[in-house]
């Protein structure tokens, strides 16, 4: 890369070997009660939490490109095919369903032998060359034998539900074409999730910024190692680093300590910067605690609302189209925004209380979900603690 003035070191083809030989040296050489402390540190909230803000700060610019307006473009163009292919594709797409349930069902009597020398095994065993020649031995046989028992059973309950369900099918097909019929009488209202869409990202956007804030709002520490447990590192060490000798660092009784206290916070961060065997860390205290869960309920309860407040201003337009029996005459020029001034005027009480209600229960799942991963060892040693948490759940 002379060309471009720069260079890169070359390294060695069995780097990543090494590395990983190191790793897993280092942890057969630690003691036990070292390495589940580390586990615990590294699994701990705080750290998990740490990672995520860091992650999703990096890739903000990715999740809102390819997940949210990727996201929005689909489900414009599903929409869009809905609205001429109603009832072709809700056909197609249980005929689908059972035609790949019956040819998995074939593909595992061929794999088991029980379709016999006959032309459908033959060309199977053509098409999935690989497949036929890896099972061999009787064991694979009647494994796939036990298999393709259970994909007929699953194929032929499918297929019969079909078969008993073909009215409701056209029922639930005609439905879907009325609704097409809807969305065709009022166009705008396929522009109509840009709204909640713009909603969400904005909420996205100000939370995880209120987020990131929040974290480093709180008291920045240096962490140092122990003397006892300092390391060199510099490339000599590190081209001769070995599991023995990094073992002391993990054992060590008291490993990392509060250092750099009695300096200005610049200089602070400055000295462990140049401090191989230092680290920063912010420390949240009680009133920021109180503060990120108040922040995330606002996610949770926002987040319910703007969904919501789309689903009764599209429900809104659609009462317009379903009252005037598809007359476009007796509707109003704009439903959806119609809809939408109705919905502002008359429905947000209802909308964020129920948004409430919905935001406290998602909330209680949240905590209950957070006790059972606190709980883990508990409820492995005691099953009446674990099933207690299974009934809470």
């Amino acid at each position: 890369l002379w060309a471009v003035g720069r260079c890169f070191p070359s390294y060695p083809s069995n780097l990543t070997s090494e590395v990983v030989s190191l790793v897993n040296g280092v942890a057969s050489v630690i003691g036990d009660d070292a390495l589940n402390a580390f586990k615990d540190k590294w699994n701990s909230l705080s750290d998990r939490f740490a990672r995520y803000i860091a992650d999703i700060s990096k890739g903000i610019l990715l999740i809102v490109v390819a997940g949210l307006v990727g996201g929005v473009v689909l489900s414009l163009i599903w929409l869009i095919i809905l609205r001429y292919l109603a009832g072709f594709m809700a056909w197609m797409t249980i005929i689908l369903v059972n035609l790949v349930l019956i040819g998995i069902t074939l593909y595992c009597f061929s794999l088991a032998g029980m379709l016999g020398d006959n032309e459908v095994s033959k060309d199977i065993a053509s098409n999935l060359p690989g497949f036929m020649d890896g099972v061999s031995t009787s064991l694979e046989k009647d494994q796939w034998k036990w298999i393709a028992i259970g994909s007929a059973v699953v194929a032929g309950i499918v297929l019969l539900i079909t078969l008993l369900m073909i009215r409701r099918i056209r029922i639930a097909v005609a439905c879907i074409k009325v609704a097409s019929q809807a969305v065709g009488a009022m166009p705008s209202i396929l522009l109509f999730p840009l709204l909640p869409f713009v909603l969400e990202v904005g909420l996205l956007i100000y939370w995880i910024a209120v987020t990131a804030m929040l974290y480093t709002a709180g008291d920045l520490t240096a962490n140092c190692r122990s003397s006892t447990s300092h390391q060199p590192f510099n490339w000599n060490s590190l081209k001769n680093l070995s599991a023995s000798s990094l073992a002391p660092s993990f054992n060590s009784s008291s490993s990392t300590a509060s250092c750099y206290n009695n300096v200005t916070r610049d200089e602070m961060i400055s000295y462990c910067a140049e401090d191989p065997n230092c680290y920063l860390s912010y420390n949240w205290n009680s009133k920021l605690q109180y503060a990120f869960i108040y922040h995330f309920f606002g996610l949770l309860w926002t987040n319910q609302f703007i969904v919501g407040f789309s689903c009764v201003t599209v429900a809104g337009a659609i009462a317009y189209y379903y009252w005037s029996q598809g007359d476009t005459a007796q509707m109003p020029a704009l439903p959806v925004l119609a809809a939408l001034k109705n919905t502002v005027v008359y429905h947000l009480g209802s909308i964020a209380f129920g948004s409430f209600i919905v935001a406290v229960i998602m909330f209680i799942r949240f905590l209950l979900e957070y006790l059972d991963r606190k709980t883990r060892d508990l409820q492995a040693a005691n099953k009446c603690a674990e099933w207690a948490m299974c009934c809470v759940k």
